[in-house]
């Protein structure tokens, strides 16, 4: 199965369901389909294409599920750095053209901020 025909399928057969529950955060299979469907709209608006890495340096936190998703979606290779290892991660990426962006967890609002980097 695509992953990335997961939860497309879901939110067709069963809109109003519970999707995904963290911590006070609750969306529907139709509400976090469409929160996915804007971030993967918006990572192709930025010019990554199918094939493309997106790094990330992110707790586990509402955020990430849905870059992961959206990468199934859209065809995105996420590579996942712990947010403990901040200067191995940079060091990674340093060799590969970049775009960066720092959304904040929502899950934990008071002591993380993300990244995510952008490479071919």
């Amino acid at each position: 199965m695509n992953l990335g025909t997961l939860l497309p399928r879901h939110a067709r057969y069963r809109p109003d369901h519970l999707a995904v529950v963290l911590g006070e955060h609750r969306f529907t299979w139709r509400a976090f389909n469409a929160r996915v469907n804007r971030l993967a709209n918006a990572l192709l608006r930025e010019g990554l294409r199918k094939g493309d890495k997106i790094a990330t340096v992110l707790p586990n936190c509402l955020e990430l599920l849905e870059i992961y998703m959206a990468a199934a979606k859209t065809g995105l290779v996420v590579v996942p750095a712990s947010p403990l290892s901040r200067s191995a991660a940079s060091r990674r990426c340093s060799r590969a053209p970049t775009r960066s962006w720092s959304p904040r967890c929502r899950a934990s609002p008071s002591r993380s901020t993300g990244s995510a980097a952008r490479s071919r």
